[in-house]
């Protein structure tokens, strides 16, 4: 296995808006450790429905690198609703992709997100981001495991996880948590764990470099000490 391919948000690109000069990010970092060739598609602003879809549309386009990539990917916010845009920008695109993205977040103070959801009086909106949460991870896992893809998966930015619906339990008991790092743990969530150690770039709230190397090695440390490089994938055997 010699490549690596990677998605994410802007938790997972560099950092360069002056005075940062943070010119690597956690998926080039673990590939640079085993030598892979490092594919990073990762999108700022963005979230889980363009990693979802850009991910397993990556993987349908190249089906060659079923093979011999290792995927790691980061998850953004559930909060984040992208949705497609009628005009793409040339800067934007990439090749095998015509579609383009832009996000509502539907937390942000300021944001029209919170506007179109103001009407909907019956949602209950952190059910919602859960079941929207489980949704996005569960999709691209069973999509890595019916391909049997490598992979390893994150969280950058922080989700709720469960409450007291029997639906979002087992949800969650259905997670690969082998596959995915420190899974329910909002300690290990990216973010949260560079503020803590004070790896936060003043400017921008994102990884400072020691925010983006320290925790790479970390998830290089869980890679290694589970074989995940030359382990075949396992599916879940579940039990309500």
């Amino acid at each position: 296995m010699h490549r690596l391919f990677t998605n994410g948000c802007s938790f997972n690109q560099w950092r360069t808006v002056p005075p940062a000069n943070v010119k690597t990010s956690v998926g080039e970092e673990v590939a640079k450790h085993y030598k892979m060739h490092c594919t990073n598609i990762s999108a700022g602003g963005k979230g889980n429905d363009r990693i979802v879809s850009t991910t397993i549309n990556y993987f349908l386009h190249k089906p060659q690198r079923m093979k011999d990539t290792f995927a790691l990917i980061q998850w953004s916010s559930a909060a984040r609703m992208d949705y497609p845009t009628k005009r793409n920008k040339p800067e934007d695109e990439m090749e095998g992709y015509d579609i383009q993205y832009r996000s509502i977040n539907m937390y942000k103070k300021g944001d029209h997100g919170q506007d179109v959801f103001a009407k909907f009086h019956k949602l209950h909106l952190p059910n919602f981001l859960i079941q929207r949460y489980y949704q996005a991870v569960i999709n691209l896992q069973n999509f890595f495991k019916v391909h049997n893809i490598n992979y390893l998966m994150y969280n950058g930015l922080e989700n709720e996880y469960t409450s007291n619906s029997q639906e979002h339990q087992r949800l969650y008991k259905y997670i690969d948590q082998d596959r995915f790092y420190k899974f329910g743990n909002a300690a290990f969530v990216h973010r949260n764990w560079c503020i803590k150690r004070d790896y936060i770039l003043a400017n921008d709230g994102h990884a400072t470099l020691k925010g983006v190397r320290h925790y790479s090695e970390s998830l290089i440390k869980h890679i290694d000490k589970n074989n995940f490089l030359q382990k075949n994938l396992k599916y879940i055997k579940y039990k309500d």
